[in-house]
């Protein structure tokens, strides 16, 4: 089959681009052919999807209308999607095959694509996205502050909830997914996500006197990377013994997480830190074997992760 895959960039920032770089591999060695269609080629700090053996179309580089010529060329039967930036270039492909979309986050479903309140505390919100969304903004602290970005993207993600239901197939990988999908008119199908088994996984004794934290995925806000270090020094009391955090992955809360670290460490000897940036392959095994336990500290409604399967 010729699969054509569409996402905003070639770059592995974050879970959609994780399995993006697990499936097109699989997809190739299976005996599909896989085209590449994306929008930025950016961040330029972050690893690259996998696509050696993938032709691509990179929008800022050749122009939309120069990348949606190249994409009909090639003659797709199946546009598999994963979001775009902009709405009229997401309906502009739409027009080239039948397209599946895969929800990997609230595409469509929320103004900010939270799914949070902020004000005060961090707490989910299940409203359904529409007009009312724009009375909540401001006091429940959706988004920003900034009246035009409200706008702005109040009018993004109200195309995006059109264009979904052109799709011929929606597709999400949980159930509370699907349910925030069906409240919106959209009949989800689940797709489990899957990861590669290791052969080499053995049951791992944590150490009597230190145990290994892991966290993997992107760093801002809201995946609770703060609220995980403010609790180590009671967690390492309670424990009565030294923790070792290894904060894998990347984002725009890193380098307060790092400061936070070093101010922990230089407090407690018994708290010790690593930020080796996004890790995969091969180094991601080693570092989830050579870890006692995995932690996910987020703050909002997370749609489904992968490291939660990878580590088990």
């Amino acid at each position: 089959m010729r699969i054509a895959i569409v996402n905003w960039t070639s770059r592995k920032v974050g879970g959609a681009e994780a399995y993006l770089d697990l499936v097109i591999p699989e997809l190739v060695d299976d005996g599909h052919q896989v085209a590449f269609f994306h929008e930025l080629d950016g961040p330029s700090g972050r690893g690259q999807i996998a696509l050696e053996k993938t032709p691509t179309w990179c929008v800022a580089e050749i122009g939309a209308e120069s990348a949606l010529a190249e994409l009909s060329r090639w003659s797709p039967q199946v546009i598999y999607a994963h979001g775009l930036l902009d709405p009229e270039l997401e309906a502009a492909t739409l027009k080239v095959a039948p397209a599946a979309f895969f929800a990997h986050s609230y595409y469509g479903t929320c103004i900010s694509g939270s799914k949070t309140w902020s004000n005060t505390t961090v707490r989910p919100c299940n409203r359904v996205f529409g007009p009312l969304c724009l009375l909540h903004y401001f006091p429940h602290r959706c988004g920003g502050l900034n009246p035009f970005t409200m706008l702005s993207e109040y009018r993004r993600q109200g195309l995006r909830l059109e264009l979904l239901h052109r799709y011929r197939y929606v597709l999400t990988a949980s159930e509370h997914m699907r349910a925030e999908f069906t409240k919106h008119g959209l009949s989800a199908r689940l797709l489990p996500l899957f990861v590669a088994a290791s052969t080499s996984l053995t049951d791992r004794i944590p150490s009597s006197s230190q145990w290994r934290i892991l966290f993997l995925g992107r760093m801002d806000r809201l995946k609770g990377g703060v609220s995980l270090l403010e609790a180590l020094p009671i967690i390492s009391q309670t424990l009565d013994r030294s923790l070792h955090v290894t904060f894998a992955g990347d984002g725009p809360d890193r380098q307060r997480w790092e400061s936070r670290g070093l101010e922990l460490k230089s407090t407690s000897a018994r708290l010790s830190f690593e930020f080796p940036g996004w890790v995969s392959g091969s180094a991601l095994n080693s570092l989830l074997l050579d870890s006692d336990l995995l932690v996910i500290p987020s703050l909002w409604p997370e749609p489904f992760g992968l490291s939660g399967p990878q580590a088990g």
